[in-house]
């Protein structure tokens, strides 16, 4: 009986000690080790850029009378101007491109001459009051860039009886495409 008793004693211990355990599992909640770390990337945002031009002549004429000279009462000769300032007003690079469109153009094509120039005195285009496909006005246009052009028409000297009381009229197309 000794051995039972001696069993009895040791598996009693070992029930107490474990209940004892699992009581304090129960009680005390346990601690796991273990590190963690965070980090965040907060303010994330983007926006678009714009690309707008601004013509000190918007919505106006650039070949305009002068007191010598009204351009609506040419003779042989005369030569009718104005100038005009292109700016690249938005944010992004532009090429820029100008097109001659909506030409009504009654005077013999020999006899009337459009020119328009840059400020550096090179041409953009020369010839008949007609209508011109876009042309490319030089490098890419850093956002703020002014450009000024100078816009002539001539009734050539040589112009004969027939461009007496004849008409042309046109359409300056500027246009910016992002670069």
């Amino acid at each position: 009986m000794r051995t039972f008793n001696k069993l009895a004693r040791i598996v009693g211990t070992v029930a107490v000690a474990g209940a004892a355990a699992a009581a304090a599992l129960a009680i005390t909640p346990g601690t796991f080790g273990g590190f963690t770390s965070d980090t965040v990337n907060p303010g994330n945002s983007v926006a678009a850029g714009t690309l707008t031009m601004d013509n000190s002549l918007s919505g106006s004429a650039v070949v305009a009378s002068t007191v010598a000279l009204d351009k609506d009462n040419m003779q042989p000769g005369d030569i009718a101007s104005g100038t005009v300032e292109i700016t690249n007003d938005g944010s992004l690079p532009a090429d820029m491109s100008l097109a001659v469109t909506g030409s009504n153009n009654l005077v013999d094509a020999n006899e009337l001459v459009l020119t328009i120039k840059n400020e550096g005195g090179t041409t953009v285009y020369t010839g008949p009051v007609t209508n011109v496909a876009a042309r490319a006005l030089g490098a890419t246009w850093a956002a703020g860039d002014t450009h000024v052009y100078t816009v002539t028409v001539e009734l050539v000297a040589s112009a004969g009886n027939d461009a007496q009381g004849t008409s042309a009229s046109f359409t300056l197309n500027w246009h910016g495409q992002q670069h």
